[in-house]
């Protein structure tokens, strides 16, 4: 969409900052988006993530990931209106497409990633309670959910594409039934693979950081 974006702060509160997104051939705003915020205030920084062709751009609440297309800024609706919504339906007398974020109401939604090759976000629940983490790929703009992993007794969940998309691991830490120590533990998905097998790798002592080798 040949888009960049600006942070913009309409007065010194959270709840009144918001993101103007310019269309550089154009020169001007094609819109302007308030800034998603947490139950304590702002969000953590990026608000807006793009998806790797640039068509789609995403961003969550608490209990919701919004997920708008670049050319007009409007919120994708379920997968059976797609056709009315890119105008390959006609739509009916009155008929109007109301978009729809893809809900995670039941167990909320702490933090999301887009595959750097493909259209595909990765959602990340985190356990509450008795209720374990899970891990959610879902295709856009059809919703299909690709995988869904259910992680028990972990903490600490950070994503790490590989730069090709082939591979997404999930890092954690494992706690014991104690919950006094844990180990750290990587969740490897193979994307290209049918139904996306899951390999799991359980490193000990303290894990600092992780890295893909670029190719």
């Amino acid at each position: 969409a040949n888009c960049v974006s600006i942070r913009k702060l309409k007065k010194q509160i959270f709840r009144n900052c918001v993101t103007n997104f310019f269309n550089k051939k154009k020169n001007k705003v094609p819109e302007s988006l308030p800034n998603p915020h947490g139950e304590n205030g702002e969000a953590e920084f990026p608000h807006f993530l793009w998806s790797a062709d640039g068509k789609y751009l995403a961003r969550m609440s608490n209990k919701y990931l919004y997920v708008m297309e670049t050319e007009k800024f409007r919120l994708l609706p379920t997968a059976n209106l797609l056709d009315k919504f890119n105008g390959k339906e006609k739509l009916g007398k009155d008929e109007k497409i109301k978009g729809e974020p893809l809900s995670f109401k039941e167990q909320g939604i702490e933090g999301f990633s887009w595959s750097p090759k493909d259209n595909i976000v990765a959602v990340w629940q985190e356990p509450k309670g008795d209720v374990p983490g899970r891990l959610v790929l879902t295709e856009l703009p059809s919703r299909r959910q690709l995988q869904v992993r259910t992680q028990f007794q972990v903490r600490d969940a950070t994503q790490y594409w590989q730069s090709e998309g082939d591979y997404l691991a999930l890092m954690v830490t494992r706690m014991s039934k104690s919950g006094k120590s844990g180990k750290c533990a990587l969740e490897i998905f193979n994307m290209r693979k049918h139904d996306i097998p899951v390999d799991t790798l359980a490193v000990d002592g303290e894990v600092k950081h992780f890295a893909w080798e670029p190719r």
